[in-house]
């Protein structure tokens, strides 16, 4: 993991919990309680705060958002699910199986 931008939510670290051909599920132990994710693309992730959200980075307004690059997450992967609970956001991710179609399959 690769912390691009810091912004409001602080992030601990991360851990692969499960990884197959197919699926892999990562999840994101936070320092700030109560974040969320907000987007994602690729390998990036940009994590806000909300509301509720307390344990904050010191210097940064609560809007700024934190982008993490997870280099975890292998070539052909897609986002399936995101959950954040209290310290925790959890991802799942599944192949893309699109990848594997021959081109003229659909000719």
């Amino acid at each position: 993991m690769k912390i691009v931008q810091q912004g409001a939510p602080e992030v601990n670290a991360t851990t692969v919990v499960y990884q197959s051909d197919e699926v892999i599920l990562i999840e994101i132990d936070m320092m700030s309680k109560y974040c969320r994710c907000n987007s994602y693309s690729g390998k990036e992730f940009w994590l806000c705060a909300t509301d509720e959200s307390l344990h904050l980075a010191d210097g940064h307004h609560v809007d700024e958002e934190t982008m993490v690059e997870l280099d975890e997450i292998p070539d052909g992967f897609l986002v399936f699910a995101v959950q954040s609970s209290r310290y925790t956001i959890s991802i799942a991710l599944k192949k893309n199986l699109m990848d594997e179609i021959p081109a003229d399959t659909f000719n």
